[in-house]
């Protein structure tokens, strides 16, 4: 056995992920370990023991190990014949952060080292949505949760230009760990991409979010509230003409102030038109939905291209998995393998909108898929293979694209609304209750695209709905 021995350690802090699990680095050199081994872990002070370790007795020696770390240590034992001293902690918290001790003694030496560890939250990918609005500029908010420490947040417009924005940070109580929200106002112009980056600087990792935001959507001033400005004038004049305002007996004011009676309830009736034209088109400036109404789709299922272990209703507008397959002819256009379903209408050019209702279900992906995909054998799912898509699996929701996007919400999803504008190559994805944003892909179409789900193998219903216009 060896007299003498250097205890090693890492040439710098260990950095590690909150929630995760990381192994501080001591090792004995040579490899092996001296007669009579101790090595007790301990925080900056030796009081504060975090493990220890007896050769003479390896039994659980952590009667005064701190509380806060009892269930949440482990030595390598098997390992340590060759020289392997190491920690391994567990469930990191951010109060795990501090000096280690690695303390090595036996009959005739002791060694120790010492090492930083540094713990940090890399938060989930940011989400934009819009805030509101505020005279002709639209409000966008980033937000991020679950960071540590403080990250750095910063907005581009189009592929270069910085803008800054108001920054708001809050602690959570139960994990100290970060939530950040950044406001910034954009008016509309050439470059229309906002990007949201959010940086840990310990990790050196960020992550980004994009929004693309078509200037449609931008308040402006219509020429129904020109007309309706031109129209209250009208009746304000014929309600108080010039010579009656210089009249002074008040009777005879009142009598010649009033307009025709035919002539007052028809100029009301056209304000009333005016004023209903008017709130349509400030919910068309202020809320995405109603300018996606005007292209919604009522879809049926395609009886042709059905996988023959889904079930479909007789209206052809709800479908779900079984375990039964169905007596169907294979012909070429039938999904043979994957759970699919295509629409019967398809695209080659417009915006159309429509609804699909997941409600609880635990795995779905839906969107839009080209004519000529691979309908026979395994399918994968992404833009490459033909298949726009978004879908959740379990807990989480993901864009297919290419690799999966994860895609954070802050309320479960009802029904989700899927907008396409052919002719710009665009799909997006919102909570349509809700209307808040989900995906966009940003793609080139260059043949017929069929709307596209896939229930999996659930056998809660998912529908398509109808969209009121």
């Amino acid at each position: 056995l060896a007299d003498t021995f250097k205890v090693v350690g890492p040439n710098g802090p260990v950095i590690a992920q909150f929630g995760s699990e990381v192994v501080l680095p001591c090792l004995l050199v040579p490899g092996q370990t001296p007669e009579g081994m101790l090595v007790r872990w301990y925080l900056s002070k030796w009081e504060k023991l975090v493990h220890l370790y007896r050769e003479s007795d390896p039994q659980d020696q952590n009667k005064d190990q701190l509380k806060e770390y009892q269930g949440r240590t482990q030595m390598f034992e098997s390992q340590m014949p060759t020289g392997n001293v190491s920690l391994r902690l567990l469930d990191l918290r951010l109060s795990d952060a501090g000096s280690y001790v690695c303390f090595v003694g036996s009959k005739n030496l002791d060694e120790q080292v010492q090492m930083e560890l540094k713990v940090a939250g890399l938060g989930q990918h940011p989400v934009i949505h819009v805030a509101g609005f505020r005279n002709k500029q639209i409000r966008l908010a980033c937000e991020s949760s679950h960071w540590y420490p403080e990250p750095r947040l910063t907005w581009s417009v189009g592929n270069s230009r910085n803008v800054t924005g108001t920054l708001e940070i809050s602690t959570e109580s139960h994990t100290g760990l970060m939530t950040v929200r950044s406001l910034i106002e954009v008016s509309r112009g050439q470059e229309n991409r906002y990007t949201c980056q959010i940086h840990n600087s310990l990790l050196g990792i960020q992550k980004q979010t994009s929004l693309q935001i078509n200037g449609v959507f931008f308040p402006r001033v219509t020429t129904r509230l020109v007309t309706f400005c031109v129209f209250l004038l009208m009746l304000v004049a014929l309600a108080c003409p010039l010579p009656c305002l210089l009249q002074d007996p008040p009777l005879r004011t009142e009598l010649k102030c009033r307009p025709p009676r035919e002539d007052y309830w028809d100029l009301q009736s056209q304000r009333a038109q005016v004023d209903k034209e008017l709130a349509y088109e400030r919910g068309l400036s202020e809320s995405e939905p109603l300018r996606y109404l005007r292209h919604a789709e009522t879809l049926i299922l395609d009886q042709v291209s059905l996988n023959p272990w889904l079930i479909v209703n007789e209206a052809m507008t709800t479908v779900r998995g079984s375990d039964i397959q169905k007596s169907m002819p294979d012909n070429p256009e039938r999904f043979d393998t994957e759970p699919f379903a295509l629409a019967t209408v398809g695209f080659t050019s417009g915006l159309h909108y429509w609804e699909i209702e997941v409600e609880d279900k635990t795995s779905w992906d839906l969107g839009v898929a080209r004519e000529s995909v691979t309908r026979k054998g395994d399918i994968t799912l992404n833009p490459t293979n033909g298949y726009w898509s978004i879908g959740r699996f379990w807990g989480g929701f993901e864009a297919n694209a290419g690799i999966s996007v994860r895609i954070e919400v802050k309320t479960r999803p009802r029904k989700i609304g899927v907008f396409l504008q052919y002719q710009e190559g665009k799909v997006s994805f919102y909570d349509a209750d809700l209307m808040v944003h989900l995906y966009t892909f940003q793609d080139k179409f260059t043949e017929k695209v069929y709307p596209f789900i896939c229930p999996w193998w659930s056998r809660e219903d998912i529908i398509l709905i109808p969209v009121e216009r």
